[in-house]
């Protein structure tokens, strides 16, 4: 392909092909320019939503991510998480060896391999505790079960009232709207005279 066909010449100002070269390398040094001002912005834009990589220290132990394959099984059985294992060393940033746990090792014989961060989980032992009932806790509940009673009587009581209060409000001013006679209260219109009452 020629030059010409490649970087056609403009047919009003034809330049030299010195002069079309340099034109050429600004507009691209322009385009280089832009785009990575464009990465910037699309890369602030990104890591507001992202989370940092967890890190973990030599000695602790850590579930991996894998899919094992078994026979007559599905995959809903499955445990998506084997280990526990031992982080052994720190790759990089994102990637940790791990290995056997000693007490599962054979003689000189274990297993020690790389597992991404996003692949790897902390270990955590699961605790049981008895529960041992109590006498006084039960006296306890029944006590603040009492309390709790009684005050919600009373909020009861209170609303009650309130809403009484405004039912009996409404149906004194709709009496006085049919009789056409002006209720004394702020901010009220007569409906016969349209004059709006004074409050004392």
């Amino acid at each position: 392909m020629s030059l010409e066909s490649a970087f056609p010449w403009p047919p009003s100002t034809p330049l030299t092909h010195e002069e079309r070269v340099e034109v050429v390398s600004r507009w691209r040094k322009t385009a280089r320019r832009l785009i990575i001002i464009r990465q910037k912005k699309s890369k602030l834009n990104y890591d507001r939503f992202r989370k940092a990589d967890p890190t973990f220290q030599i000695g602790e132990l850590v579930l991996i991510a894998r899919l094992r394959k078994t026979k007559n099984t599905t995959k809903k059985f499955i445990p998506r998480f084997i280990g526990p294992y031992q982080v052994y060393r720190k790759v990089s940033p994102t990637c940790y060896a791990v290995e056997d746990l000693p007490c599962f090792r054979k003689k000189r014989l274990w297993r020690r391999f790389n597992a991404h961060v996003s692949q790897i989980r902390r270990y955590s032992v699961r605790r049981e505790t008895e529960w041992c009932p109590n006498s006084n806790e039960y006296e306890n509940c029944d006590e603040e079960t009492d309390q709790n009673e009684i005050t919600s009587k009373d909020r009861n009581q209170h609303r009650e009232s309130i809403v009484r209060a405004k039912h009996r409000e409404s149906t004194v001013r709709a009496q006085h709207r049919e009789s056409g006679v002006c209720v004394e209260t702020p901010n009220s219109i007569c409906l016969s005279s349209g004059k709006s009452g004074s409050t004392n």
